[in-house]
């Protein structure tokens, strides 16, 4: 059982092979992101003699942080795209061993391109109050979108994320110095 506090309590009664076997089965899980340390207490008291504690003991668990920060994997190393076209980014996951299954934790995520714009489908509609929050970038094309939601909201949302490179407006005409001479 577990108090409000979050403090695990049990009691638990039976014969003292039985309880000796018992303790050495118990497993202490930490709370989700907590380190540090815990003090640990047993008791043994007699049924027969319920006011008596005929034997206690205590010890420490101590809880070592974790680097259990978010994680992002691509199924694919590279995506092809041709000018003027764009692809979906497929295949790419956003993991976090301790998101929460409710959806409470949020976080930020940042997709950004050094060539070509990102953007989303057209089918996304992002609404006040909605699941993600878009912090910067234009949704309908930017060199980067920052975001935040929750982990299975922000996994939606770059399951419907494209990359594209735009056709240059003018792609006959030939950059040169202002110095230079037009050739005939």
């Amino acid at each position: 059982l577990t108090s409000a506090e979050g403090a695990g309590a049990f009691c638990a009664s039976g014969p003292p092979v039985a309880l000796a076997e018992l303790v050495r089965e118990l497993l202490y899980r930490p709370a989700m992101d907590w380190a540090g340390s815990e003090a640990l207490r047993l008791w043994a008291i007699d049924p027969r003699e319920p006011d008596t504690v005929h034997a206690a003991g205590r010890t420490w668990v101590h809880v070592e942080t974790a680097d259990d920060r978010p994680l992002i994997t691509a199924d694919q190393g590279h995506f092809v795209v041709e000018i003027g076209s764009g692809v979906k980014l497929s295949g790419v996951n956003l993991l976090d061993t301790d998101a929460g299954v409710d959806g409470t934790r949020w976080m930020t995520l940042m997709v950004a391109a050094s060539e070509g714009k990102i953007y989303l489908e057209d089918s996304i509609i992002m609404s006040p109050g909605g699941p993600v929050k878009p912090i910067r970038g234009r949704i309908d094309g930017d060199i980067a979108l920052r975001m935040q939601g929750n982990l299975s909201a922000l996994q939606g949302l770059l399951g419907s994320m494209r990359f594209g490179v735009p056709v240059p407006v003018k792609p006959y005409l030939n950059l040169r110095p202002l110095d230079q001479p037009s050739a005939k």
